[in-house]
């Protein structure tokens, strides 16, 4: 347990994994909480990225309830020895009546995301589950070392709420985010790292 230095409180790391491409990135398809599986190469990326995580100890994995994210975590669970932790509330954000489409025709059918009858999980409720859910698991593992495999939407709306706010942020598929809390404040170790691809 590692002691920080502005800190009485120990040191807990969350690393934050995009799960690996699904069969409906690659078909450029709005997924939102459906649930594609992972793509050829969506198995290869979470292979590679747990090979990098194997080389650290961690004490707990967690993964959305969805395909892409378990089998991503699936993986992880393979090499690095840790039994998975299924929390939905690390489900990607609702799209509404766009899930299933195309997005070429989902921006033809529905231009206008934020429309009400398009049924879209919108940003403030997003955010809200996104901070509940991380800092639930944060508190529950604390001075731990968590693994976390979600979504690129539900991350990128906490880390706007954690590190900075972003306009546009890419989150690469199995791209990783080391996050240091010290019970008091939040660290960014790296962003968003695919190096391991």
């Amino acid at each position: 347990m590692v002691l920080s230095i502005n800190s009485k409180y120990p040191i807990t790391t969350l690393c934050l994994v995009r799960h690996g491409e699904s069969t409906w990135n690659a078909e450029r398809r709005v997924q939102g909480q459906l649930d594609p599986p992972l793509s050829p190469l969506g198995r290869r990326q979470a292979e590679l990225v747990a090979q990098r995580l194997k080389k650290e100890p961690w004490s707990v994995l967690y993964s959305s309830d969805l395909s892409r994210a378990r089998q991503t975590a699936e993986v992880i669970a393979a090499q690095t020895g840790l039994s998975i932790q299924i929390e939905p509330l690390l489900r990607e954000r609702s799209q509404g009546k766009r899930e299933g489409l195309l997005l070429a025709e989902a921006n033809e059918l529905y231009p206008d995301i934020h429309a009400p009858e398009v049924g879209r999980e919108n940003d403030e409720a997003l955010q809200a589950r996104a901070v509940k859910v991380y800092e639930r698991i944060r508190n529950a593992h604390l001075g731990e070392r968590v693994l976390i495999v979600a979504h690129g939407a539900l991350m990128r709306s906490f880390l706007n709420t954690v590190v900075e706010p972003f306009d546009q942020l890419s989150i690469e598929n199995t791209s990783c985010t080391m996050l240091h809390w010290d019970g008091e404040n939040w660290a960014c170790e790296y962003l968003a790292d695919a190096s391991h691809l």
